[in-house]
């Protein structure tokens, strides 16, 4: 399957079709957004606490910190907002089965030579009755990033890690890999597609 991005909507008139469409582009901008904010956000403030702390020190920030950002955007903009990969480090970040096919299709588009940057994935799908619009954007590692999660560990990183998260998976990683991705979903008014 070679989908960048889908919208999966059924409408029965060509007015409601359009009008449809146009809230979907809308919350597309939306959902972009917010990543936008999260990703840099995220990005300067565990830097800033690896630079300060140091790695062993700042192993929390990456949690807090996104924990702290997630909630602030869900509650001003009705996103549910949160992190999910194929290698979790923490096991509240376990895609569920929606995530994990979209996480196995962009490794299948990056193993492909797509560049990561040019590709996300929305739809319009049922969620226990309700209509919902769920999106994700790949995270793509960083120079930084490789700290925690990359490969060569130092000792005490690796033996903290290992002490906070001792099914950790989301280590071994270079620059530019494919890490996971942001996952967001808002509940839409109306019928179920």
């Amino acid at each position: 399957m070679r989908i960048l991005f889908c919208f999966t909507i059924i409408f029965i008139s060509v007015s409601s079709y359009a009008a449809a469409a146009s809230g979907d582009v809308q919350l597309l901008k939306q959902a972009r957004s917010q990543i936008k904010v999260i990703a840099g956000e995220l990005q300067a403030k565990v830097a800033r606490a690896v630079q300060k702390k140091g790695a062993v020190n700042a192993l929390d920030s990456c949690r807090l910190q996104v924990t702290g950002i997630t909630d602030r955007l869900s509650i001003h903009s009705g996103w549910e907002i949160r992190r999910t990969s194929l290698k979790v480090r923490n096991p509240n970040n376990m895609p569920d089965p929606w995530e994990e096919d979209v996480l196995k299709l962009f490794a299948q588009r990056l193993a492909e030579g797509v560049k990561p940057e040019t590709f996300e994935f929305a739809k319009v799908v049922n969620l226990d009755g309700k209509r919902a619009f769920r999106y994700m954007k790949p995270i793509i590692m960083q120079d930084f990033c490789t700290t925690c999660h990359g490969q060569g560990l130092s000792p005490d990183l690796a033996g903290k890690i290992a002490e906070k998260y001792p099914k950790d998976q989301a280590v071994g990683f270079n620059p530019g890999d494919f890490r996971g991705a942001f996952s967001m979903l808002k509940v839409l008014p109306g019928d179920p597609p």
